[in-house]
């Protein structure tokens, strides 16, 4: 009786949560007509096109479901296992995930989704029939969760706890892990542990992004890109405006003695029209030889063949991104003192390997340090004791 009557107040909020969704798409529909990423956002993706009632002959479905990029980036390592075995579908909340699908010619399906709605997921499953959902990392919708719930197993892969997470964050998250069928954390988390037949399965596994980049480098055999070799390269990856600025007053106060021909090379976060325009105006007047990279998918690359690279994100809220790229080829890291969301970012700078600048002048005596040769990057073999977590993870999900 009990049950029952969670699931009829759990059915109600969720209709009460959808109607809201509804609600704030109108809203933007009415404020914002003619923004190009909203009409992308709540344009259809022919998802319906795609999954045809009437397929023949094809093998089980598993939705992976990545908010953003990053996710998928995640998710790779298990997406190309799972297709031996598997039809996999990737669902996208983030339109930067569905472009860099299409930057890297991802052949699987993959699909925006408009919003978090129940009906939208209902009609979701009406085309797709899976057998399993796996959610990466982050991304915990309501209606995600509980519109699987009745129709799928759900998985979580590649879980984990920010360090600066608050105490309502922290108890937000379990609430809605609760209702997952088995969870596979990146590592021991203090008060979680396997509850099998009364809760979700738990699994400590580790993360998959350690498999990604190493699989990526391999891949990579030796390839590179046509940069000019009489410079070394500081590569400024996923920047911001902010970090273009520390770099360029920090270059301004060491011009002077710096021994080697440094070039730059900037690799913008956002690659809206607006932000680039903006960050074209700021290298106008940097004072040091650049080149301003507008095409997505190219950032490892360039990784491959820096001196030195700088992760954006360090001065924002949300916090560095993926220091690991630069990392798998030994390339000395800097970043903006904001690391804590990512585990591996504090990590890595316990260990030295990731060195933090808060304040023009650090950076300036960084680059002096490089310059010198007194600074060398020794992140692989740390990247290299961390893989293994897709093979951990397959091992444990029940996919016959």
């Amino acid at each position: 009786m009990k049950t029952r009557r969670n699931h009829i107040i759990i059915g109600i909020l969720l209709f009460i949560y959808s109607l809201f969704w509804e609600l704030f798409l109108l809203i933007l529909k009415v404020l914002l007509p003619i923004n190009s990423k909203i009409r992308f956002q709540l344009g259809s993706r022919e998802m319906e096109k795609y999954f045809m009632p009437d397929r023949d002959n094809i093998k089980e479905t598993v939705i992976i479901f990545c908010s953003s990029a990053g996710e998928l980036e995640q998710a790779l390592p298990i997406i190309k296992e799972l297709e031996k075995q598997m039809d996999p579908v990737i669902l996208f909340f983030s339109a930067s995930g569905f472009h860099y699908a299409k930057s890297i010619g991802l052949e699987d399906p993959y699909f925006m989704i408009r919003s978090d709605a129940q009906w939208d997921w209902a009609k979701i499953f009406k085309h797709i029939r899976p057998k399993m959902v796996i959610l990466i990392r982050h991304g915990f919708w309501p209606g995600m969760i509980f519109s699987t719930r009745t129709r799928s197993k759900l998985i979580g892969v590649n879980i984990s706890e920010r360090p600066d997470a608050t105490f309502f964050s922290r108890l937000t998250k379990r609430f809605f892990l609760g209702f997952f069928d088995e969870i596979h954390l990146t590592e021991n988390i203090s008060g979680w542990g396997s509850k099998g037949s009364i809760g979700p399965t738990i699994q400590i596994s580790g993360d998959t992004k350690y498999d990604r980049v190493l699989q990526r480098k391999l891949d990579q055999n030796g390839s590179t890109l046509d940069l000019e070799d009489q410079f070394s390269w500081m590569v400024l990856g996923s920047a911001y405006l902010q970090e273009l600025k520390f770099v360029t007053k920090a270059y301004y106060l060491i011009e002077n003695r710096l021994s080697k021909k440094w070039k730059v090379a900037v690799l913008p976060h956002d690659l809206g029209k607006e932000n680039i325009s903006s960050i074209r105006d700021s290298l106008e007047g940097a004072g040091f030889p650049h080149i301003l990279e507008e095409r997505l998918g190219l950032l490892f690359w360039y990784y491959s063949q820096a001196e030195a690279a700088i992760i954006g994100g360090g001065f924002n809220k949300e916090g560095v991104h993926n220091i690991l790229e630069a990392a798998v080829f030994d390339v000395p890291i800097f970043s903006g003192p904001s690391i804590n969301a990512e585990k591996e970012a504090v990590e890595f700078k316990a260990r030295g390997i990731l060195k933090v600048f808060e304040s023009v002048e650090e950076l300036a005596d960084h680059w002096l340090e490089l310059d010198q040769n007194k600074i060398h990057g020794k992140g692989s073999e740390l990247v290299r004791s961390k893989a293994g977590a897709t093979k951990s993870i397959l091992s444990k999900m029940n996919i016959e």
